[in-house]
């Protein structure tokens, strides 16, 4: 598996061996495991020095994708042997007699034709010149500076998600997708639900805004039910949000008990995850160290699966940075008081 994953990340990699920008997410899917597992595999492929993830950040702060980097790599020296020009033909004087005048001429490079040395190589004709000019942009529609139709285009784009945002009903979802959320253990449906409008709420890039979010949900459903039904039949509980007095807040665990090397923990992981994202799933859980083992202690089933799923590695690398590479991590659920 550590050899599949490693071949699906090179075949992102170009001949000459730049980074390459793959999620990996995308890299699961070609694989067919969970992403998990894929987190897993890079970091051995880490350890055993034939992988180099490098982090990137956006320019609003956020996590971008990472870039990858084979380290041993050597690109292969090619030698380029310009093709053989021909430039004669044989005549057919059944085909072209002597006399015809309309028959090429022997040499090709004659009258201005060059023989072509490879793809893309394309002769140029007053016509061709007259297409590839720039074209000057058109003014905007109805005048003006063009700023009600940059408004316009900005609407076009679609619309973020609402903090409100609730998934629409089991029944009333499309019968293909309904089919597959009834498959679904109880709680299920909803705990993913509200990961799917965190997730959404954290994120800050253009793929944010959607035009219909209840159709961004059914592809969710479909993305998700292996990885819900692998996750049930691994003996992992879903519950649906908590009741709340209506104010919203989220179960929340006490972490002022927190020991200095959990503290220490929690702030390189801090740096490893967008400012938003370490709100909503770091801050409500407690990180509890105990010699050289870690437990990620989460107020709600989902939460931990949560954890698992999609911090794995900047939690491990965390774990690493502050208690040594030998250190464990465990993971556990606990229900905050009322």
């Amino acid at each position: 598996m550590t050899k599949a994953v490693l071949v699906g990340i090179a075949n992102w990699m170009n001949p000459r061996g730049d980074e390459c920008f793959v999620s990996v997410r995308r890299i699961a899917d070609e694989v067919e495991v969970s992403t998990r597992t894929v987190q897993r595999h890079i970091l051995r492929l880490e350890e055993i020095g034939l992988l180099e993830r490098i982090e990137r950040q956006r320019e609003d702060g956020g996590q971008g994708w990472s870039a990858f980097r084979f380290p041993t790599y050597k690109p292969v020296k090619v030698s380029h042997v310009d093709p053989p020009v021909i430039l004669s033909r044989p005549r057919d004087n059944l085909s072209y007699p002597p006399d015809d005048v309309s028959y090429p001429p022997d040499d090709l490079t004659q009258g201005g034709r060059q023989p072509c040395h490879g793809e893309g190589d394309t002769a140029v004709t007053p016509e061709s010149e007259e297409r590839n000019k720039v074209k000057a942009p058109l003014p905007p529609k109805g005048g003006g500076d063009g700023k009600a139709e940059h408004e316009r285009a900005k609407r076009d784009r679609g619309e973020r998600i609402s903090e409100t945002w609730e998934p629409p009903a089991i029944a009333d979802l499309p019968s293909a997708v309904r089919a597959k959320a009834r498959q679904w253990p109880d709680g299920a449906y909803h705990a993913e639900a509200e990961a799917f409008r965190d997730y959404w709420l954290g994120e800050g890039r253009a793929g944010a805004r959607k035009m219909d979010w209840n159709r961004a949900w059914y592809n969710r459903i479909n993305e998700a039910t292996a990885r819900v039904l692998r996750d049930a039949k691994a003996g992992v509980r879903f519950e649906p949000p908590p009741v709340s007095s209506g104010n919203g807040i989220r179960p929340t665990l006490d972490t002022s008990g927190e020991c200095d090397s959990a503290r220490a923990i929690r702030a390189q992981i801090a740096k490893a995850v967008p400012k938003a994202e370490f709100a909503i799933w770091f801050e409500p859980t407690r990180l509890d160290v105990n010699g050289t083992t870690l437990t990620v202690t989460a107020p709600s089933d989902m939460m931990s699966s949560y954890h698992r799923s999609n911090f794995d590695i900047p939690i491990r690398r965390a774990l690493a940075a502050v208690l040594g590479k030998g250190a464990d991590l465990r993971w556990r659920v606990e229900r905050p008081a009322q």
